[in-house]
């Protein structure tokens, strides 16, 4: 599952227009709810193109129906999930923030 996800962002690279093989490093914000984690992505860029990667970690942001706003709370992560609660009431909250992975640059 890992690398279907890292080939989704590299598709969604090649769409900046440029040539893979000029591209030498791409920086990325990662979602801490996201699937996958910044040493995962790292890993399956090196590994999938030889690129390096430059992530920076965006918190989560998250509402739920007990009234709580705020960052969500990680119980479970491994390759290719996340599980997250409420860290008031323990149930699903909606996410806001923080779930996504997004490409802010390539060199």
């Amino acid at each position: 599952m890992q690398e279907n996800e890292t080939t989704k962002i590299m598709q969604e690279i090649k769409k900046f227009g440029k040539d893979f093989a000029k591209i030498n490093l791409v920086y990325l914000e990662v979602g801490e709810l996201s699937s996958l984690t910044p040493q995962e992505i790292k890993s399956s860029l090196k590994k999938l193109a030889f690129w390096d990667a430059y992530i920076t970690v965006k918190q989560s942001k998250v509402q739920c129906n007990c009234g709580y706003l705020g960052r969500a709370k990680i119980f479970e992560r491994g390759p290719g999930y996340c599980l997250f609660n409420c860290p008031k009431c323990a149930k699903t909250p909606k996410v806001l923030e923080g779930n996504d992975i997004q490409i802010k640059g390539i060199e």
